[in-house]
């Protein structure tokens, strides 16, 4: 794993640190807490891993709300 994706992995796990808990829409949708404001960002994990943020959008690697929804729900 890359510097920038062990950091982005840090800033999803201190999202649960502060105790923002995402919220499960159903089995594949989930709500995630931004990490500086009041926003959620939806993350979508079906064949594989999606999120509105627009870090994953500009570079379609995982960002920190997916790292925060697979730590909560796998517990990885």
């Amino acid at each position: 794993m890359s510097d920038v994706q062990n950091l982005r992995q840090i800033k999803g796990y201190s999202i649960l640190a502060k105790g923002d808990i995402p919220v499960m829409i159903n089995k594949e949708n989930f709500l995630v807490p931004s990490q500086l404001n009041h926003s959620k960002y939806k993350v979508i994990h079906l064949d594989g891993w999606t999120c509105e943020y627009m870090n994953f959008i500009k570079r379609k690697q995982l960002c920190k709300h997916i790292y925060t929804t697979k730590k909560l729900i796998l517990k990885t």
